[in-house]
């Protein structure tokens, strides 16, 4: 499927990007590679959601979605807590930032690798099409 192959492609290059971001000294390098960390992550959000369009039953859709959004929210909550953490407790607040970063590229390519072995794209949406639409 060509939604599964931008997201499995997007999210672990974002991941790769944010990590080589991190190890890079400043200049135009960490700068793109922080530029295409943060676009690829973004492309693939986009992604997730029209997938979830296309394979989530039309009257389920709606709580997919509010979910999907609920745990990004979360995420939204607790990524600033864990960089403030690693900012608060480092040495100066570069190094800070740069160990606040690698953990997100780190847990990124965590779960793209569980992902990889997780969805099936082709394996969902037929179990999902076989099942008839419950009333909700």
């Amino acid at each position: 499927s060509v939604l599964a192959s931008d997201n499995t492609t997007a999210v672990p290059g974002a991941a790769i990007t944010l990590v080589g971001f991190t190890i890079v000294s400043a200049g135009l390098l960490q700068i793109l590679l922080v530029c295409l960390a943060f676009s690829l992550n973004t492309a693939a959000y986009g992604v997730a959601l029209t997938a979830i369009a296309d394979v989530v039953q039309s009257r389920k859709r709606g709580m997919v979605l509010g979910g999907l959004g609920a745990v990004s929210s979360i995420s939204g909550m607790i990524a600033p807590l864990v960089l403030g953490f690693s900012v608060g407790r480092a040495a100066d607040k570069i190094s800070g930032y740069g160990t606040g970063f690698l953990i997100s590229g780190i847990l990124m390519i965590v779960g793209s690798a569980i992902a990889v072995f997780l969805v099936n794209p082709e394996r969902d949406i037929t179990v999902i099409r076989k099942r008839p639409e419950e009333t909700a």
